[in-house]
């Protein structure tokens, strides 16, 4: 029999003996703010708070921290701050601020145990933060003409600003950031770019306006990857729709705009496009008045491989949740974007790690859900009444927003194209309403009768936006998925 050293036959007759208590284990120490939790607010929370950083109280010091310590367990808990909508994170998007589950529960245990300070001297310095512009000296600072005066109380305000940018060449646009001398009541801005052309066309003001992204509470200037750039026609002129939320204070407030340029011109151009299109104004957007789900739908099919740099979403209170999924041509799905809680405060641009390829055939497709019942807090009416699209913060709009690039460059026409014969086909009742007409109309192309339109049937101008209902991937579309796809682009 194998003889075992004295030392084993001690610890097994030690784990054996129901009677010898097992030996105590120190608890390991609780974080403390020296050790951990400072570096950790430093680096998710103080781009915000801190003084003059937009958010209501600063978090660089333990004693900040520890008198909000249950404030800021309870909001990273329930995913409202630090602000990241998308229920994806790094592993999709760059500089993503979603907090880990670790992360979490390492600010709770924290909170749990007293918020304790640790060893002061080994507490983490406050972080070195630009005092102005994150990507240094803008190539160009353009401002409001005159001051705008916010009330210290009363409802928020949305108020819409033309400021010339000034180029006197055409230009391409890498990144925009704002400052404002009064942050705690600018909450968000959304920049569109009206050309000289688009000024002199006799159009509807928000068809005009090219979206080109938006800035919110929490967010810092991003250039676009890839060196690409939106481009800025001379003589152009920067919109501003500028959210404004009274703080207690009477503020004349003044919004500057920092503008990046690229150093030349992009090798690939970009291109967007939004499903629905114009923020949904022509895809039917009609919420009655108790419905806790309604449904806007919109899909497109990519005639040519693209890929998708960065994607981003907006509509107003009424929405509940958002999302973007790619159906490629081999039948598997590729999450996009998914908001499944959206706040109407928090509209920011997700960029890719790595640009999204996708290739032709790839079905791209956008959900947006409204609450229009009593029971969604941020309903603006009560009770509940009729929405429909505008742009009053008390309308609703909605559309899932892509910057992407044609793989070939020589594609980019095309692709301009299909989407333009999509943008008309929504504008012309394709998509949500007049379905039922549409539908009758496009018998007119099933030569043979047999209820299935093949792509020799399909007029050559609608064949890319027809093929989009090609739910099966046969390249051929049958009335029951016209059908269920137009009906599928709003209410369902």
């Amino acid at each position: 029999m194998l003889a075992l050293a004295p030392s084993i036959v001690a610890a097994a007759q030690l784990v054996q003996s129901p009677t010898t208590p097992a030996p105590a284990l120190a608890p390991p120490p609780a974080p403390s703010w020296s050790d951990g939790i400072g570096a950790l607010i430093h680096a998710r929370c103080a781009e915000c708070h801190r003084p003059d950083g937009g958010a209501p109280f600063a978090l660089l010091t333990h004693r900040d921290a520890a008198r909000k310590a249950r404030t800021m367990l309870e909001v990273v808990e329930d995913r409202i701050m630090p602000p990241w909508p998308a229920a994806h994170g790094g592993e999709l998007y760059r500089e993503a601020r979603r907090l880990s589950d670790s992360e979490i529960a390492l600010i709770k245990a924290w909170v749990e145990a007293g918020a304790p300070e640790g060893d002061p001297a080994r507490a983490p310095a406050p972080p070195t933060l630009a005092a102005e512009w994150s990507l240094g000296t803008p190539d160009r600072e353009i401002a409001m003409a005159e001051p705008f005066t916010v009330p210290a109380s009363g409802k928020d305000i949305y108020k819409y600003f033309t400021i010339p940018i000034g180029v006197d060449d055409d230009r391409w646009l890498s990144a925009i950031d704002i400052r404002s001398n009064a942050p705690a009541v600018v909450h968000h801005v959304l920049f569109f770019v009206e050309s000289p052309e688009a000024k002199a066309a006799k159009r509807p003001r928000a068809e005009r306006r090219r979206s080109i992204g938006g800035w919110a509470v929490g967010m810092r200037g991003q250039r676009l990857p890839l060196g690409l750039g939106h481009p800025i026609p001379a003589g152009s002129d920067l919109v501003l729709q500028v959210h404004f939320h009274p703080s207690g204070k009477r503020e004349d407030v003044t919004v500057r705009v920092g503008l990046w340029f690229t150093d030349e011109k992009p090798a690939r151009e970009l291109l967007e496009f939004q499903l629905p299109a114009a923020f949904g104004q022509h895809a039917g957007l009609d919420i009655p008045a108790g419905d806790a789900a309604w449904t806007l739908r919109d899909r497109w099919r990519v005639p040519a491989p693209i890929e998708i740099v960065s994607v981003w979403a907006h509509a107003h209170t009424v929405c509940s949740s958002a999302r973007a999924v790619a159906h490629l041509p081999d039948g598997t799905s590729r999450p996009l974007l998914s908001i499944p809680h959206w706040k109407f405060d928090w509209q920011l641009r997700y960029d890719f790690v790595e640009p999204v390829l996708l290739p032709a055939g790839t079905i791209v497709e956008s959900e947006l859900v409204y609450d229009n019942s009593a029971a969604n807090p941020w309903n603006p009416f009560q009770p509940p009444q009729r929405i429909r699209w505008g742009e009053e913060t008390t309308d609703e709009m909605g559309s899932l927003i892509f910057n992407a690039v044609a793989v070939d460059p020589r594609d980019r026409g095309t692709l301009g194209a299909a989407y333009q014969a999509h943008v008309e086909a929504t504008a012309h009742g394709v998509a949500g309403r007049g379905a039922e007409r549409h539908i009758d109309a496009s018998k007119a192309f099933d030569r043979d009768g047999d209820g299935i339109l093949t792509q020799e049937e399909m007029p050559e101008r609608w064949r890319n936006e027809l093929l989009g209902f090609d739910d099966n991937r046969d390249g051929r579309v049958s009335f029951e998925e016209l059908t269920e796809g137009l009906n599928g682009r709003s209410k369902r």
